[in-house]
């Protein structure tokens, strides 16, 4: 007699677990998939000569926040032999540059020597609208490039 009760066996049961906490993930990683992932995004070149061309870049988390701790990841090539001294960042909010980080890098690459790249700073603490300067220095810039963004 059943009693209006399902008997399940134990099998039923763990598939019936399995699939409840595969759909819970998939909802989960469809509604906060885009702040779990780094957005990538185009740097426009400033430097008359850079030293490198930009493969791909991606900031973390996305999209930035005042005063958070996110990190820039650049997959760059080297388009000559070069020296690498220091990979820089810093903010310009249309009156004067701020933030200023830097990552000491100290290190030569070959031409066409798939190079990764990665610095951590703090955003600006401020809403606006900025321009985030990215270059890598030797004594001179060897590569600068620039990407607008809004806190």
């Amino acid at each position: 007699m059943n009693n209006g009760f399902q008997i399940w066996t134990f099998k039923t049961l763990v598939n019936f677990i399995i699939m409840n906490w595969l759909v819970a993930v998939i909802f989960v990683c469809q509604v906060f998939g885009e702040n779990l992932k780094n957005h990538e995004f185009n740097l426009r070149q400033t430097c008359k000569n850079t030293a490198f061309v930009i493969k791909q870049a991606g900031i973390y988390p996305w999209p930035m926040h005042p005063n958070a701790i996110t990190t820039l990841s650049v997959w760059a090539l080297p388009i000559q032999d070069v020296y690498v001294q220091e990979f820089n960042v810093c903010f310009d909010n249309g009156e004067l540059w701020t933030n200023f980080y830097h990552q000491f890098i100290n290190k030569n690459y070959l031409i066409n020597e798939e190079s990764y790249f990665s610095i951590t700073f703090v955003a600006p603490s401020n809403h606006g609208s900025y321009k985030m300067l990215v270059d890598f220095t030797a004594g001179q810039h060897i590569g600068c490039w620039i990407l607008d963004l809004t806190l």
